[in-house]
Order: structure tokens, then C-alpha cells, then sequence
């Protein structure tokens, strides 16, 4: 919506577009049942959110789902910011700006409980055993990097 609303950014208003069926995909894979309410709102907000850069195909398929009225007198979508609230990160173990493991942590964890993670890692230890560290370096809910020498 910011993209298209104020900067006409519509590279970038694709491409989240393609992440959004990509989590969909990814979502697919996972569950052992889909939820076909869900799938079907999400179908929805997938024509509705296409539907300015490819009008009359999104006209069809939303047809084709049985609505009666044009996609284009549709509201646009919109999204519940407290949904987008995440407990846990996948935060990347590097060795020398390698990566070497990744770890689903807690949002809430600490910088110190991160490095002793890291650092009992298995795969983390297989790069660092009888080395010295020399550095970790850390950036919150993203990644820690261990400097060996």
C-alpha cells in the first residue's frame, strides 16, 4: 500500500507481492490440513493486491471464485499491526562472516544467552574448536559472527 500510495515504488510493490505467495507456499508445505477459509481470504487479498497491475485477469479470476461484483469496487485490503508481532527469530551463526548454523530464538533473549548458544552450537564448533576467538560480533534478531584466529 505505501508503495503504490505515495512513491509509485512498483518494483517493490511486486516483489512483496511474491513474498506474500511465497509464505503461502511455504505455509502450504508445512501444514498437514489448510484451512480453507484462510486460503480463501487469502486468495482474495492476493486478486485484490494484483489487481492494479494486472486488471483484467485479477476481473476473471475473481469471477471465477464466484463473486458477482468487479474486484475494482472492492476495498483494499488491509492488515492488523498486532498480527505482525513475532515471539521468535531465526538468527544466522556465522564463523568469519561464514554461516555455519542458524537458531529460532526468542525476540526477548538476551545478547549474552545468544553468544552461549552460538557458541555451543555443534556446527559452530566444528570452525572454532582450538582457535581463540577473537571477537563476536552481534546484531540483534538477525546474526552473531564469531572472529576465530
Amino acid at each position: 500500500t505505501e508503495d503504490l500510495d505515495n512513491n509509485f515504488n512498483f518494483n517493490t510493490a511486486i516483489s512483496a507481492i511474491m513474498e506474500l505467495v511465497n509464505a503461502m507456499y511455504a505455509h502450504k508445505d508445512k501444514a498437514e490440513t489448510i484451512n480453507s477459509s484462510l486460503a480463501n481470504e487469502l486468495t482474495h487479498s492476493l486478486l485484490l493486491l494484483l489487481a492494479p497491475f494486472v486488471p483484467h485477469m485479477t476481473e476473471e479470476l475473481w469471477h471465477e471464485l464466484g463473486e458477482t461484483t468487479s474486484i475494482h469496487t472492492e476495498n483494499w485490503p488491509v492488515f492488523e499491526e498486532a498480527a505482525l508481532v513475532v515471539d521468535e527469530v531465526e538468527v544466522v551463526l556465522q564463523v568469519n562472516g561464514k554461516v555455519r548454523d542458524k537458531l529460532t530464538v526468542s525476540v526477548n533473549i538476551t545478547k549474552e544467552e545468544l553468544e552461549t548458544l552460538a557458541k555451543e552450537s555443534s556446527r559452530v564448533q566444528e570452525f572454532t574448536e582450538g582457535k581463540n576467538i577473537v571477537k563476536v560480533i552481534y546484531v540483534p534478531g538477525k546474526l552473531v559472527n564469531i572472529v576465530v584466529k
